[in-house]
């Protein structure tokens, strides 16, 4: 299935850097510890923040 996806050009290898995927992670947990404080106020807000922390 993943070879599928990349000759299909949904997804594209790239050489990883062990430094990026760990600041990527940071990123991620910042976004989310940020989305659950809003969550009360801003559930729009929350989500999109969530969501782009998947990203």
């Amino acid at each position: 299935m993943l070879q599928k996806l990349i000759k299909e050009g949904y997804i594209k290898k790239i050489k990883t850097n062990p430094i990026k995927v760990d600041e990527s992670i940071k990123l991620a947990e910042r976004d989310l510890k940020v989305a659950q404080q809003i969550i009360n106020t801003d559930t729009d807000w929350a989500f999109n923040i969530a969501y782009n922390s998947i990203l």
